[in-house]
């Protein structure tokens, strides 16, 4: 840990939100984001890492976690050609909002499914999470939603009228439609 803090710190100010170790066996090891919480399993958990057991390359992808959820990249980590586990670089959906309000006027939501985070979660850290004003199906981000007003440029109260106008028109699409583009676990 001590000899990866300062180079974790400067992985932070790039946007990195999770720099996370684990064990062959799917046991986290060391995560820079909580260093505290370790030896817990998460086989089951995250697909990615298991992924990464059982074929031993990198695997990319969105996944909730026990802690936050993220953008991951997840490598094999191998000493004198032995697998000896992953390291984890992610970014957080508030990452995603610097990009995409890097241009100009923007206004993004990601919404999770609350079934999902809440399964895979640690419940002391349901905190990261808020409620989506939609419904109790969904939860926001909390980084990700405070990123995106702190960059907003449209007036949150244009914002709320749009959700205001558009939230039954939305609850009704997506309740038909659990195989829209964009929906992950």
């Amino acid at each position: 840990y001590k000899a990866l803090l300062k180079d974790y710190k400067w992985l932070k100010s790039h946007n990195v939100r999770q720099l996370h170790f684990q064990l062959p066996e799917g046991i986290s090891f060391l995560r820079f984001h909580r260093p505290t919480k370790f030896g817990d399993s998460l086989k089951g958990v995250r697909y990615g890492i298991d992924l990464v057991n059982q074929t031993q390359k990198p695997v990319f992808g969105f996944e909730e976690g026990r802690i936050f959820n993220g953008f991951r990249n997840i490598f094999p980590l191998f000493f004198h050609n032995e697998f000896v586990g992953s390291v984890e670089v992610s970014y957080g959906l508030d990452a995603m909002s610097r990009v995409l309000n890097h241009k100009g006027k923007s206004s993004e939501v990601f919404i999770l499914s609350s079934k999902i985070v809440k399964q895979k979660l640690f419940k002391e850290e349901l905190s990261n999470y808020a409620d989506f004003p939609f419904g109790d199906a969904w939860l926001l981000d909390k980084e990700a939603a405070e990123t995106s007003i702190k960059m907003n440029k449209i007036p949150r109260q244009t914002i709320d009228q749009i959700n205001l106008n558009v939230k039954d028109l939305f609850i009704q699409n997506i309740s038909q439609d659990k195989t829209r583009s964009g929906y992950t676990q």
